[in-house]
């Protein structure tokens, strides 16, 4: 269906926000959770240097919309070699795997934002994804 708005550009670029942001959320809404935890952790599997990964922030509260980000923490297993390159080579395989953007945040670097802020993590907002039933250190 075409319509014609005529000269009307300000009417034109509202209606057209107004229907990217409902095909937006009709996207968002068909998007099923544990779909994308099972992709993430897909993902996450495939490298053998990250020993666990959590989500965390909106969509392990469950009030993301469709703007939201994705944040994960991962925990690099010890004594192994893994550079900031290796982090946001993953991080771009989530985006595209997921179609949405990633914080992909290295547990030992938030740790010690976390001390630096003299706030630590609220435990409830973890959703383990790798390693189901181990609590959160």
């Amino acid at each position: 269906m075409v319509y014609d708005l005529g000269d009307n550009d300000e009417l034109a670029k509202e209606v057209l926000k107004i229907a990217e942001e409902e095909v937006a959320y009709r996207v968002f809404e068909k998007t099923d959770k544990k779909e994308i935890i099972k992709e993430i952790s897909e993902i996450l599997d495939k490298d053998s240097r990250i020993e666990k990964g959590w989500v965390f922030g909106s969509f392990a509260r469950g009030d993301n919309n469709p703007e939201s980000y994705i944040d994960i923490l991962f925990q690099v297993k010890e004594n192994v070699k893994f550079s900031i390159f290796d982090q946001l080579g993953i991080r771009e395989q989530l985006i595209k795997a997921l179609n949405r953007e990633i914080d992909f945040v290295e547990h030992d670097t938030a740790r010690v934002y976390g001390r630096k802020c003299k706030k630590g993590f609220n435990s409830d907002l973890w959703l383990n994804l790798l390693n189901l039933g181990e609590d959160w250190k």
